[in-house]
């Protein structure tokens, strides 16, 4: 019965230091503080910076909506930690701001029909 005891406390906590190793990532500004890039909490930088004002997210854990400037065109999207683009075209914007994943969801608005859907990130990264 012990054992069964001590295995169970040892499984138990086992889970719970792993479920809390998500690896956030934390916003960072050029030198002229004009873009934003993202580093993890060592320091190491995951994304130059490269996205502009419209990008107000301060830490990065899975999805996060950012604005970026190619050939004198805004490209508002959706980012995933593993690089993939999504929400290209259906960025949801709520008081003057883009959406930021809140506990694994994140809105996304349909133009043409004029709703709101909201999705659980992990649909997106595969």
């Amino acid at each position: 019965m012990k054992k069964i005891i001590i295995l169970s406390i040892f499984f138990i906590l086992n889970c719970s230091v792993f479920a809390q190793s998500n690896d956030i990532w934390l916003a960072f500004y050029d030198k002229d503080t004009t873009l934003t890039g993202f580093k993890d909490k060592g320091g190491n930088i995951k994304i130059e910076p490269k996205f502009t004002g419209f990008t107000i997210a301060r830490k990065f854990e899975n999805i996060i909506a950012v604005t970026e400037e190619e050939n004198g065109k805004w490209k508002s999207y959706y980012l995933t930690k593993t690089g993939k683009i999504t929400g290209r075209d259906s960025l949801y914007v709520f008081d003057n701001g883009p959406d930021c994943e809140n506990e694994g969801y994140i809105r996304f608005k349909d133009y043409k029909t004029n709703k709101i859907l909201l999705l659980f990130w992990k649909a997106f990264v595969f």
